[in-house]
């Protein structure tokens, strides 16, 4: 734009040797954006779209309020020429030189009348084509009356309002970070991306993920002349650092059952997003509460943790590594076996010679008899649960044990046996047993005479 003092032009034209077979795939949303929502939210203070009738035609027109810049002027349609800010949404005007191109291969009539000057459009003869001509010439102006720019287009087109976020008061805004990227609800059940608030694409064309839970507005991404994205990669960096400010619970809850549903889903975005740290940990701790329920998840670390807390009746998450700021948020398969230890170690022994307690080493002798129970020790040793309270005992061989007999050991076996609650965790028992035994199949009569 030019500066605020206004000077009525001469009547005048532009040629370009654009012709109507020029950016082909442009349509009523690109015509919109460029010569309405660009334009107002980089250089307007208020704007507005509406439709009239006049005639036997209904109009778009809309009207933009009090430039920062001042008016749009002839030499604003030369190529390269421009003097918006670094920031703005468009540089050099290409849009809508681009945009009336679209119009006029629609036949649609158009003007734009900024300030005193008012600009129309035709496709006149060049080299045997027809191109683009931008005509102005004054238009009535008043002075007194608030400094305004109105467009106007022949035909009922969208104002595409759900393509833009506004200001802060927009509804669609979920949150918003420290440098002014947005969360914001999903609109039409399509996830978009949003850059300098106005709509680009859906997100699945510019990440692999098919799904997400949100959509977002980013300042700083870089878009070409047709808002297409330089780097895709950019855009998860971008959103993963936008997640790692949210202090909302409820977005992490929501957000939560996303990266849980993923897990057996395809191609989630959430599950893609790079997340190295959380600066309100609480808050996300909270809203994976509020995401879980009165359901029981465990992080799945090893794959003998992880059989450990099945049988405790826990869900799995298999979250991936780029996720690894989640950690202190969920809860380890190794978290869970050392709290349900911790919290049944001191659990009244059964009676010598109950029922319960003979179940309990049958149980382990069918167990026992079916399989290579030196290979199951490595298999579902849980290191931070040492129930004989020796650090080396399953790397040792049976004659290291500082047992003198079988016998002897079998009794301590029976002794530990006592302390597991079988009812919560019927897996743990076995799993004191091959702590212990290291392992050969023993006569149910021995253990019963020890008992």
């Amino acid at each position: 734009m030019s500066e605020n003092t206004v000077q009525i032009p001469e009547t005048g034209s532009i040629t370009f040797p654009i012709t109507a077979n020029y950016a082909p795939d442009w349509g009523p949303w690109e015509i919109v954006r460029e010569l309405v929502y660009q334009e107002a939210m980089d250089n307007y203070r208020r704007f507005s779209i509406r439709h009239e009738k006049r005639g036997k035609k209904t109009w778009t027109v809309a009207q933009m309020w009090e430039p920062k810049n001042g008016f749009l002027t002839p030499r604003h349609f030369l190529f390269g020429v421009g003097d918006k800010g670094k920031d703005a949404r468009g540089q050099f005007h290409e849009g809508i030189k681009l945009a009336v191109l679209a119009l006029l291969r629609r036949k649609i009539n158009f003007y734009i009348c900024s300030g005193p000057v008012l600009f129309t459009a035709s496709m006149v003869q060049l080299l045997g084509e027809e191109v683009l001509q931008i005509k102005w010439e004054p238009a009535y102006f008043d002075e007194a009356l608030l400094p305004m720019t109105e467009v106007g287009f022949a035909s009922h087109f969208p104002d595409f309002s759900q393509r833009i976020v506004a200001d802060l008061t927009d509804p669609k805004i979920l949150f918003v970070a420290s440098n002014g990227d947005q969360i914001l609800k999903v609109v039409n059940l399509e996830p978009a991306l949003y850059v300098k608030d106005i709509y680009v694409c859906p997100l699945s064309h510019v990440t692999s993920s098919r799904q997400s839970s949100f959509s977002y507005n980013l300042q700083g991404l870089q878009i070409d002349r047709d808002r297409r994205m330089a780097r895709n990669q950019d855009v998860l960096v971008a959103i993963g650092d936008l997640w790692v400010q949210v202090d909302n619970p409820t977005l992490w809850s929501t957000f939560f059952k996303a990266v849980v549903a993923g897990a057996e889903q395809e191609k989630v975005l959430e599950r893609e997003l790079h997340l190295s740290r959380l600066q309100h940990l609480e808050k996300a701790r909270e809203g994976w509460n509020k995401a879980t329920g009165s359901k029981k998840y465990a992080r799945s670390t090893r794959s003998a943790h992880t059989t450990a807390v099945k049988q405790l009746n826990h869900e799995v998450v298999y979250l991936p590594w780029n996720l690894n700021a989640l950690e202190a948020v969920i809860p380890s398969d190794a978290d869970v076996v050392r709290e349900h230890e911790h919290d049944h170690r001191e659990q009244p022994a059964l009676p010598m010679g109950s029922p319960e307690l003979y179940g309990h080493i049958d149980y382990l002798l069918r167990r026992m008899e079916k399989r290579d129970w030196r290979l199951e020790v490595f298999e579902m040793l849980v290191p931070e649960v040492r129930v004989l309270r020796n650090e080396n005992l399953v790397q040792l061989p049976l004659e290291w044990l500082n047992f003198e007999k079988q016998e002897d050991l079998l009794y301590h076996l029976l002794r530990e046996l006592n302390k597991v609650s079988w009812g919560v965790n019927e897996d743990s028992a076995l799993r004191c047993a091959v702590r212990a035994l290291a392992l050969k199949p023993v006569e149910i009569d021995l253990i019963m005479e020890e008992a």
